[in-house]
């Protein structure tokens, strides 16, 4: 828990993690290593199977707005109190299950990701619009974000993605997409929207700037350093590629990755979950192999053919060229302390 205070090294570890567990209907703790009640951060959770006129939501809860609410990716809706989470917790979360929301329940299997604030790596930050263009809001992610993701949370709205200066490549400007939706990328004609210490909301638009409107936003960094026994290493990036049709492709990283958000953004299509718990390790044109869950959606886990992690990024295989967006996060990287 005191890592990260002056002179000690930060390790992927300490900031993120992802953890399956099977519900149980009842109270459960979530022993994760990541220190939430002392840091802050937000907690991403998602039933894997499919439940008949049950709930399974793609659920996020955060300590900034509280662990009592509840916002969903795949839903416009506001956020509810709902109890998501009981407690953020010094190694951990805990959840229970209110019944009505299915959140922990009984026997069905489950998949979270804890992103613990810290600098060069996330960020969480609240605040209420103005209706005033531009509006700036602090942050305290120590960089330019490389992702910004925005929900209104007192009423009806699309989620807002932006790569700040990053598109894929066949585009200008700076665009948005919608975490909730298959939609591709849209060009704003928004030019610059963050920096080191403030996201600047450039537009009065209702979904990230109405008047009076409250709102979360989620800020990755990209490839920022940081981490590691000197403090030198990246855990985290933002990026772009375009993926040639029937080949195999290259996404340098500079680390192995565990953990990989894709979409497409020339056309429609999900937003796609991949981490190396649930599985992440298709051959090119060898069937679909990884389990995936998608943000946009609240359907049971599937399987894609696409990716595969590499000592230095990704492997990717597509059927048809497209421009793609993502976030990648670092496998485990603390050096071994013995041989157990």
């Amino acid at each position: 828990a005191a890592a990260g205070n002056a002179g000690e090294s930060l390790y992927v570890e300490d900031v993120f993690s992802t953890y399956l567990y099977t519900g149980n209907g009842a109270t459960q703790t979530i022993t994760n290593g990541i220190d939430l009640d002392g840091e802050g951060g937000m907690v991403w959770k998602k039933q894997r199977e499919a439940v008949s006129g049950g709930f399974s939501h793609n659920v996020l809860a955060d300590t900034e707005r509280g662990a009592a609410n509840a916002i969903f990716s795949d839903l416009t809706d506001p956020q509810y109190s709902l109890n998501p989470i009981t407690s953020f917790n010094s190694d951990g979360f805990s959840v229970t299950d209110n019944n009505s929301a299915g959140l922990n329940l009984s026997g069905k299997k489950y998949a979270s990701w804890t992103f613990r604030k810290a600098e060069k790596f996330f960020d969480v930050v609240t605040y209420t619009g103005t209706g005033v263009d531009p509006m700036s809001v602090p942050h305290n992610l120590g960089v330019t974000p490389g992702c910004v993701i925005i929900k209104r949370t007192d009423t009806t709205a699309d989620w807002q993605v932006m790569f700040p200066g990053l598109i894929a490549d066949g585009y200008g400007g700076t665009g948005r997409m919608r975490l909730n939706t298959t939609a591709a990328y849209a060009a704003t004609g928004w030019t610059s929207i963050a920096d080191s210490t403030h996201i600047t909301i450039p537009t009065n638009l209702a979904e990230i700037n109405a008047s009076g409107g409250t709102y979360v936003a989620y800020l990755f960094a990209s490839d920022a350093g940081g981490f590691g026994d000197d403090g030198s290493e990246s855990i985290i990036k933002c990026g772009s590629f375009t993926a040639p049709s029937q080949t195999t492709f290259d996404i340098a990283l500079g680390f192995e990755p565990q953990f990989f958000l894709v979409k497409k953004t020339s056309g429609s299509g999900d937003w796609y979950l991949i981490d190396v718990m649930r599985g992440f390790n298709s051959d090119a044109n060898a069937g679909p192999q990884n389990k995936v869950l998608r943000t946009n959606t609240s359907g049971a886990e599937g399987a894609e053919e696409y990716y595969r992690p590499t000592a230095t990024g990704i492997q990717g295989w597509h059927l048809a060229s497209a421009d793609y967006i993502y976030i990648a996060i670092r496998r485990p990287m603390k050096t071994p302390e013995s041989g157990t």
